[in-house]
């Protein structure tokens, strides 16, 4: 994470970052960043590095990484890019600060396997390293993603791990920034709204353009109904942060909450071309595409998503929701059946198959599988009661009670 930014980096560019944190302010020679990327690789060009340095640039565009003429580069420390926070990273070991760069882009990832990864050795950092406040920090913000995401039971997290973790890095770094934003977000994963805003509210009046602040906060927004708030909020992030593929996801599902389907349409385009490859994008993307602008052509599509293991739960089941938006309500009911009998299926699956179960009018199904996700207190069942495709449900009397339970009405 770089002031808010998910950072996915290949190791040599990772690498490369390491070692420019680790000695800035100061130049580092174009020997030594070689050295410590390829290691013992011989007849390293220049064009590697400088494409190195590129990519990074294209990344992290306000870090401003300078080239030292005749001798290498430097990272030059700006207020923007919280230098607080990158010194408080570089202050380890170089093999701790490259292991918990590699962490944190294992956890952006979002699937099972790397968030699991990620969980693994940031809890081996915060082991042999203690006094490393960065991977504590680090290890709460990933319980946050595995709960809100709905992975907390398979990755066995909890939230008084993150609790613990949060007190833990507190006495390291008493009310550090950082420390503070971490705090509102697991605020928001625990359904304490109230308490979150009131620290949202403090952190912004400090620092308005932080988007380490500002992303969770946008979350925020969006859980708590206010969906062309957290429109305004992304495209402020998005404006720094172009290639944030989650940000621009989140962007396109606030402006879907705001019924601005077309533009949504559109933001989710841009994270197709960028990322095509990505199977959040192309679920989120299908879902929109089914409901605004439903093809048969789509089911083929989230057949063949539907097939792939390692992806976040809720990335795998759109087709019952692609078949019943596109004129197959049959089979739509025959994928949830089969889905229904899978004996590892998650909350995170259940709640995504019932904006399926909306639509083929069973509400019924769909309010039980709410009240689940509340007994289970599922992070990200907030935005799902906000969200245009469940709204046949807010009608349905239990939902209704776990709508004020959850939101404190």
């Amino acid at each position: 994470m770089w002031a808010g930014k998910p950072l996915d980096l290949p190791p040599k560019e990772r690498a490369v970052l390491a070692i420019l944190i680790q000695k800035s302010p100061k130049a580092v020679s174009k020997d030594e960043i070689i050295k410590h990327a390829w290691y013992e690789a011989a007849d390293v060009s220049d064009d590697s590095l400088i494409r190195c340095i590129s990519r990074l640039r294209r990344e992290i565009p306000e870090a401003q990484i300078e080239a030292v003429y005749g001798y290498g580069y430097k990272l030059r420390p700006i207020e923007s890019i919280n230098h607080g926070k990158m010194m408080a990273v570089a202050n380890g070991p170089s093999d701790v600060v490259e292991l918990y760069l590699h962490a944190l882009t294992l956890i952006q990832t979002r699937t099972p396997i790397s968030a699991g990864r990620a969980l693994e050795l940031f809890r081996r950092i915060t082991m042999e390293h203690p006094e490393y406040a960065p991977a504590k920090i680090a290890l709460v913000q990933a319980i946050g993603i595995c709960i809100g995401l709905g992975m907390a039971e398979e990755l066995s997290v909890n939230i008084d791990e993150a609790w613990k973790r949060l007190d833990e890095a507190n006495a390291l770094e008493p009310n550090a920034h950082s420390l503070k934003i971490t705090k509102a977000w697991l605020l928001d994963v625990t359904w304490k709204f109230d308490e979150a805003e009131l620290l949202y509210n403090e952190l912004l009046k400090a620092e308005p353009n932080d988007l380490e602040l500002l992303q969770p906060y946008s979350w925020h927004l969006l859980a708590t109904g206010r969906a062309t708030e957290s429109t305004d909020v992304l495209r402020k992030v998005l404006a720094r942060r172009p290639y944030s593929i989650h940000t621009r996801v989140l962007l396109a599902r606030s402006l879907a909450h705001a019924g601005n389907c077309e533009v949504a349409l559109q933001e989710m385009g841009i994270a197709a071309a960028l990322y095509p490859d990505n199977p959040i994008v192309s679920s989120v993307q299908l879902a929109m595409l089914a409901k605004c602008r439903p093809d048969p052509s789509l089911i083929k599509q989230a057949m063949t998503l539907y097939r792939i293991k390692d992806i976040p739960p809720y990335a795998r089941v759109c087709l019952p929701y692609v078949l019943a938006n596109c004129g197959k309500p049959d089979e739509a009911r025959q994928e949830i059946e089969k889905t229904e009998k899978a004996s590892n299926w998650t909350i995170t699956e259940k709640l995504m198959v019932a904006s399926a179960m909306v639509l083929l009018g069973e509400l019924d199904r769909g309010a039980k599988i709410i009240v689940e996700a509340y007994e289970q207190h599922h992070g990200w069942l907030p935005v799902v009661l906000r969200s245009p495709l469940y709204a046949p449900l807010l009608n349905h009397a239990d939902v209704k009670r776990v709508f004020n339970s959850v939101f404190g009405l």
